[in-house]
C-alpha cells in the first residue's frame, strides 16, 4: 500500500471506499 494521498483522494473520496482511496497511488 502506498502512503495516504489526501491531494488525489479528495478529488473522489465519495465514490469509493474511504480505506481504497487513502491508500490510492
Amino acid at each position: 500500500m502506498s502512503r495516504p494521498k489526501v491531494n488525489s483522494g479528495w478529488l473522489w473520496p465519495a465514490i469509493t471506499p474511504t480505506h481504497s482511496w487513502i491508500f490510492h497511488d
